[in-house]
């Protein structure tokens, strides 16, 4: 089973694009020569801020009521990707779970993580197979910066790890 690859066609990346970023002033744009400078704008907060838990649990409300469809999380057994999914749940919104699985299991101790953590929290969870040559050359990149990642279409069946 082969994960699919996302195609990157400007999605709105951030609530109502308040942070903003790519190379050479142009949002979202992705580097493709070595002389292009990064860049970034974020807007000012809109309201007065809420605690780090309640803030996450909000972002996830905000995210369920802008995706009509799935949500999948990547789930990466790491700690960042741990509180995405936390957050998710303690705000009673349902998720799928995409754990990658590189070639050779090279990363079979983040995997025994996310499936240690799914099972604590009665989670189903899918295993993907992904080629991280694919990644490494460009072909396999996956949006994900430890965010919700939405996948439109996703190929094959749960797995047993």
């Amino acid at each position: 089973m082969e994960l699919q690859v996302v195609g990157h066609q400007g999605p709105e990346l951030t609530h109502n694009s308040h942070f903003k970023f790519g190379y050479n002033n142009k949002p979202e744009a992705f580097r493709t020569n070595p002389e292009q400078n990064w860049w970034v704008k974020y807007g000012r907060s809109r309201r007065r801020p809420l605690s780090f838990r309640d803030e996450c649990m909000e972002t996830a409300r905000t995210i369920r009521a802008k995706v009509t469809g799935d949500i999948w999380i990547l789930f990466s057994g790491g700690v960042d990707s741990e509180t995405v999914l936390r957050s998710f749940l303690e705000a009673g919104i349902s998720v799928k779970i995409a754990v990658a699985r590189y070639k050779d299991q090279i990363n079979l101790h983040d995997i025994s993580w996310a499936v240690l953590t799914c099972n604590e929290l009665g989670c189903a969870f899918s295993i993907f197979r992904l080629r991280s040559s694919e990644v490494l050359e460009g072909r396999g990149l996956i949006l994900c910066r430890d965010l919700p990642v939405f996948f439109t279409s996703v190929a094959g069946d749960n797995v047993a790890f």
